[in-house]
């Protein structure tokens, strides 16, 4: 008998500042409600066990770059020598693994 995944994946893609509202509120109403429910997968403690990274770019303000993490909301400083690479979350309690792309948005 074949099992039915409960997997499913939500991209949003766009630029840092565009669709913020709407990256806000998945994280506010619906990851949320997911974490409430168990539903999001992993091993029970940290929230990540086999969950593929999530794939997120980073901004180069010109005074250095940072990285948003989706799932906590929060901005994190990174080092040039970060990009192209898979990290953990510097945020303390979110353990989320993020593989940061090879390149960079440049903000002026």
């Amino acid at each position: 008998m074949v099992q039915a995944s409960r997997t499913f994946r939500v991209f949003v893609s766009s630029t840092f500042s565009d669709l913020k509202a709407e990256r806000n509120a998945l994280q506010e109403r619906v990851f949320s409600r997911l974490r409430a429910l168990d539903a999001i997968p992993g091993d029970g403690e940290s929230g990540t066990g086999d969950r593929s990274p999530l794939i997120v770019t980073a901004v180069d303000s010109g005074a250095g770059f940072s990285v948003h993490c989706p799932v906590c909301n929060k901005n994190s400083s990174l080092r040039k020598e970060s990009l192209d690479t898979e990290i953990t979350c510097p945020q303390q309690g979110c353990d989320t693994q993020l593989k940061i792309n090879p390149f960079v948005i440049k903000r002026a």
